[in-house]
């Protein structure tokens, strides 16, 4: 029962991981963009 629990933890840490690691890239391809669309539509 042990090893059914530690696996659980270890697949849910691995599970949220990577869901910090996708919000945090879609934050900055999103500020990436933002910024692009910005110089493109309004150039300096």
């Amino acid at each position: 029962m042990e090893e059914y629990i530690d696996s659980i933890i270890r697949v849910g840490k691995i599970l949220i991981g990577s869901i910090m690691v996708v919000f945090v890239l879609w934050y900055i391809v999103k500020d990436i963009v933002k910024a692009y669309g910005k110089d493109s539509h309004e150039p300096d």
